[in-house]
């Protein structure tokens, strides 16, 4: 029976990591088991996938030990062997790509076996890694915080005059840390509060807000940003907006990726709330975006994930930024997992661009299983045979569409946005090329309603009789 946890972990390894692994395993000082690897060798040609007929428990025994391979549960044994070496191995690569808490694990031993004269040269090298950090986050701190407490107990084991100095700056290195966590927790909580409607407590966060405004964390950066960001969250207004931003703009250098990612999304959601106009809201989410493809900031893992594609092109193609779109989605090509996402931003950008023609290729020849794309696909086609005047494949798709939307269990706000569409759209098909007073009335009815999918297509085709 194969161990699906191993090869759920392998699968997540990369290729430069697979070869790490198989020294690390053909280490005696890492492995002791003879046969792992051999085991490992073996099921290694199977990668990236391990779903190889190969891989088949029978199959492997014969392979790795020939018939008479004895007792049958020595593959169970070694996937659970394997297993956990590769759990060792993760420790150690983490070590070995985090300097820092490599330096402290090495200072700490240093300390224990009173090798003072070791530590206080590694403690040099230490502080001056730290000083050179890409980042100041609060990862960035917590390890500062590490060498404080280190040097702290060197100094209180060495019966040091220092000890109270060195006390001193352990405690606030810690209380710069602990601000760090609690303004972000605070942001964290209070975005997930905004996007959900859930009533979060945290009034015992507040004092974080207060606590971080104060004149003592003036050169953190990451205090900073977040207690901007923080205000923003509490207040939306086009100053918090603009003080953020600026401020966020001038310390970026500081934050990783994925910080930097979080605080650009507090900025696009309410940048969603706070622009007077559409327009002006597009125009802004657009910058921000592009500052995004540019830093590399929208990737996962390596991933471009299917709602950050669909925002991105769908604000490009509003602002009638067709060229850009398109380089945008070809750039990303290899990010993108999902090839049914790739095809419907694709045929996006192609009916944008009015090629109709080509919208249709795409589209007619798709194969799309998720729901929200099938939505999404089968309304493009449908306006897509409208433009290209095929009216007699538009209603015949129309009423297919109403029987797909009747019979398949949506949410059922999906489902009566997708409703109103259809309802609308045939009567604007339907309408006669002279009826302006029903055309005036069908935009009267469109325009009243708060959620309809495509509202604005509908509106501009009643707009251009």
């Amino acid at each position: 029976m194969r161990d699906k946890k191993l090869y759920k972990l392998l699968r997540k390894l990369t290729q430069t990591e697979l070869k790490s692994l198989r020294l690390f395993i053909n280490s005696p000082y890492h492995n002791s088991n003879k046969n792992l690897p051999r085991f490992y060798a073996h099921i290694i040609k199977y990668a990236p996938e391990f779903n190889h007929t190969g891989l088949a428990e029978e199959k492997m025994l014969k392979a790795l030990f020939g018939e008479n391979y004895g007792d049958p549960k020595i593959i169970s044994r070694l996937q659970s062997d394997l297993f956990k070496r590769i759990e060792e191995f993760i420790v150690t690569e983490k070590i070995h790509n985090q300097k820092i808490n490599a330096q402290l694990l090495v200072l700490e031993f240093y300390r224990e076996r009173r090798l003072n004269k070791l530590f206080e040269q590694k403690l040099k090298k230490t502080q001056h890694t730290q000083l050179n950090a890409s980042y100041k986050n609060d990862e960035y701190y917590a390890q500062q915080f590490l060498i404080e407490s280190e040097i702290h107990r060197y100094a209180s084991m060495n019966d040091n005059r220092e000890t109270e100095i060195n006390l001193k700056n352990e405690v606030k290195t810690f209380q710069v840390y602990a601000v760090c966590k609690q303004i972000q927790h605070y942001c964290q909580l209070k975005t997930r509060q905004q996007l959900t409607d859930v009533d979060f407590n945290i009034d015992q966060l507040n004092y974080a807000l207060e606590r971080s405004g104060s004149s003592e964390f003036s050169n953190v950066p990451f205090v900073l940003c977040y207690n901007a960001a923080a205000h923003l969250l509490r207040e939306k207004t086009i100053n918090n907006y603009n003080s953020f931003k600026e401020l966020l703009w001038q310390h970026k250098q500081y934050f990783p990726s994925l910080n930097l990612r979080n605080l650009i999304t507090i900025l696009e959601n309410s940048a969603i709330e706070i622009f007077p106009t559409r327009e002006k809201m597009y125009v802004e989410l657009f910058s921000l975006y592009q500052l995004q493809a540019r830093l590399g900031l929208f990737l996962v893992d390596d991933v471009l994930l299917p709602q950050i594609v669909k925002n991105v092109i769908t604000v490009a193609l509003r602002l009638g930024k067709i060229s850009w779109a398109k380089e945008f989605l070809i750039n990303h090509k290899q990010n993108i997992e999902s090839f049914e996402v790739y095809q419907w931003n694709e045929a996006r950008i192609f009916f944008a661009n009015r090629d109709f023609p080509q919208t249709l290729n795409l589209l007619e020849g798709a194969k799309i299983e998720d729901t929200f794309y099938v939505l999404e696909s089968r309304r493009l086609l449908l306006k897509t045979y409208y433009e290209l005047g095929y009216f007699d494949l538009f209603f015949s798709y129309l009423n297919a569409f109403r029987v797909f939307l009747s019979r398949k269990k949506l949410k059922p706000e999906w489902k009566q946005m997708n409703l109103d569409f259809l309802k609308f759209a045939f009567h604007i098909a339907s309408l006669a090329k002279y009826d302006s007073d029903k055309a005036e009335k069908l935009t009267h009815q469109i325009s009243s309603k708060l959620h309809i999918s495509d509202k604005e297509w509908l509106l501009e085709k009643l707009g251009n009789r």
